[in-house]
């Protein structure tokens, strides 16, 4: 049942000044929701965004002189950008192994755990194997002096590497040092952990095997 226009004008001065004062109230927010939407990111789907997408709604930050990268607004940075500014390391380069005869370890390596012999440096007492299914290696060697066992990753250029980390805070414990390859170094990571690291530069940035 509907009310007469009359009847309903005749009720109205409070919700007149109902309304009055809720304009009043939204005039008085205005300028706070205008400092939300300069500082504030939208709030729709943003913790999916930051999950999906690491990159989206960071601020650039001058890191270093002339290296610019995205950073959050509490200061870090998504991990898909701290590898584009270092470079990252690749993959596991090789795993170095101690044994006592080259030759016999050789023929265990090849006829019983299926690897190939992709070089051998006699100068050095080294043999290194490849996988089938990547290039990453087995290195076996008779070298009292390094440790037993031993990895390191491969990264594009080990000095630019160790400059930057440096750069960053970090450690370099030992190199760069010349290898076979190229380059190498003994990082240190935040707990103490000592991480190798290696470049092919040597060798024109691309492996190289005896057949």
């Amino acid at each position: 049942r509907r009310l007469p226009l009359r009847q309903l004008q005749g009720t109205d001065a409070e919700p007149r000044d109902g309304l009055r004062d809720m304009d009043e109230r939204l005039r008085r927010l205005l300028p706070v929701r205008a400092l939300l939407d300069e500082h504030v990111p939208p709030t729709d789907h943003r913790e999916a965004r930051e999950h999906h997408a690491p990159g989206e709604n960071h601020q650039l930050h001058e890191a270093v002189p002339g290296s610019l990268v995205r950073q959050r607004p509490d200061g870090s940075r998504a991990l898909d950008e701290q590898v584009a500014t270092l470079g990252g390391l690749r993959k596991i380069d090789c795993i170095m192994l101690r044994v006592s005869d080259l030759e016999a370890s050789a023929r265990f390596y090849e006829d019983v755990m299926g690897l190939r012999r992709g070089w051998t440096d006699t100068d050095r007492g080294m043999i290194g194997f490849l996988f089938p299914g990547n290039d990453s290696e087995i290195v076996i060697h008779n070298d009292e002096g390094l440790p037993n066992p031993s990895y390191s990753f491969s990264v594009d250029d080990v000095t630019e590497f160790c400059n930057e980390y440096t750069n960053r805070g970090y450690r370099v414990l030992k190199g760069p040092f010349d290898v076979r390859t190229g380059k190498y170094a003994v990082l240190e990571d935040p707990d103490g952990n000592r991480v190798d690291i290696i470049d092919l530069t040597g060798f024109g940035g691309k492996p190289r095997y005896d057949r």
